[in-house]
C-alpha cells in the first residue's frame, strides 16, 4: 500500500532518485583503498567511497558543504535558500555500528553515500507530528476552592492555579536534507535496517534561528519543543521518527557561529535513509514524543 503522493513530493523524490543514481556512476569501477569520488553543485555535496565489511564497523563519515558557498570563507551562493545558521558551514557525521547484518546478496565490500542538500527538497508539510504554538494560547484556571481569610475563621474562594494551555500546529523542519545510503556494487541490493541493538550514529545540522518556539514551556504539562531527527519514510510518503532515539543537540546557545562551526542534533536510528533535523514535541523531562507531565 502506498499513498498518492503530490507533485511537490514525487518531483523531490525525482531529485533524491537522480543524486543517488549519480553515486552509484561515481563509485562505478571504484575498488577498495581508492580515493572516494566527491560530487557536487549549488545545490548540494556528496561522497562515495567503496569499503570493505571489515573496515565499516564502528567507522565515521563526515560530509560538510563546500566552503565557497558557506562560512567565513563564501565566496558565491546558492541557488536555493537552505536552512543554514549564519556563517555556518552544514556538516553531518555518520558512524557505523559495532556489528553490521548480513546482506541479502553476497559481498566482501559496501558502495557508502554520503550527501548534503543544501535546501531541502522534500516537503515540510508532510508530516504528522504536532508542535506547540505560544501563539493565541488557551488560559487554564483551576477550580476554586476556600481559602482561609482570617484568624477568626473567615474564608474566601479563589483558584489556586492559572496556566497557559498551548495550541498545536505542524512542526517545521530545520536542517539540510542528509542522504546515507549503502549499497552491495554492482547490485540493487542496499542495507537498510541494522541488526537490533547496533543503530547508527548520526549528527545532523541545523539552523536554531528557524526554531521559533525555543524556550517556550507549556505551563500546565510542562510540555516543550525541541530541535531532533526526523527520516523521509518512502512508503508513507512522509517525515517519520520511527527507528530513531534522540540523543541531544547543541545550538550554541544562539550565539554567532565561529570558524564556521555548525549547530547540530545527534541521534541513533535502526536504518539508512533521508534525515534532517525537524521540530519535535517534547514532555516535561524533554524526552520527544514522551508522556510524562508536570505533578500539580
Amino acid at each position: 500500500h502506498r499513498r498518492l503522493f503530490t507533485p511537490a513530493t514525487l518531483s523531490a523524490m525525482r531529485v533524491l532518485a537522480n543524486i543517488d543514481q549519480l553515486s552509484v556512476l561515481d563509485a562505478a569501477g571504484s575498488v577498495d583503498g581508492q580515493i572516494p569520488t566527491t560530487s557536487s553543485s549549488v545545490a548540494f555535496n556528496m561522497v562515495t567511497g567503496v569499503y570493505t565489511r571489515a573496515e565499516l564497523p564502528s567507522k565515521k563519515f563526515t560530509i560538510s558543504a563546500q566552503t565557497r558557498y558557506f562560512g567565513p570563507a563564501a565566496t558565491a551562493t546558492t541557488t536555493s535558500t537552505p536552512a543554514v545558521y549564519p556563517n555556518s558551514i552544514p556538516s553531518a557525521q555518520l558512524t557505523f555500528p559495532a556489528v553490521l547484518p548480513t546482506p541479502r546478496v553476497a559481498t566482501s565490500t559496501y558502495e557508502v553515500q554520503t550527501t548534503v542538500i543544501y535546501s531541502n527538497p522534500l516537503p515540510a508539510s508532510q508530516s504528522q507530528l504536532r508542535c506547540m504554538t505560544s501563539a493565541n494560547p488557551d488560559r487554564f484556571t483551576s477550580d476554586p476552592t476556600l481559602l482561609p481569610l482570617d484568624s477568626m475563621g473567615g474564608v474566601y474562594q479563589a483558584s489556586m492555579y492559572t496556566a497557559s494551555w498551548l495550541k498545536t500546529r505542524k512542526c517545521t523542519l530545520l536542517g539540510s536534507a542528509v542522504v546515507y545510503n549503502v549499497r552491495v556494487p554492482q547490485s540493487a541490493a542496499q542495507l537498510t535496517s541494522l541488526v537490533d541493538g547496533n543503530p547508527i550514529r548520526i549528527r545532523l545540522p541545523f539552523n536554531p534561528q528557524l526554531h521559533a518556539e525555543r524556550g517556550v514551556v507549556d505551563e500546565y504539562t510542562g510540555a516543550r519543543v525541541i530541535p531532533s531527527c526526523v527520516s523521509w519514510d518512502e512508503v508513507e510518503g512522509e517525515w517519520s521518527v520511527k527507528g530513531i532515539t534522540h540523543v541531544g543537540y547543541d545550538d550554541f546557545n544562539m550565539s554567532a557561529s565561529v570558524g564556521g562551526a555548525t549547530p547540530y542534533v545527534e541521534c541513533m536510528s535502526t536504518h539508512f535513509s533521508v534525515y534532517a533535523v525537524s521540530e519535535v514535541p517534547a514532555d516535561c523531562n524533554t524526552v520527544p514524543l514522551g508522556t510524562t507531565v508536570r505533578d500539580h
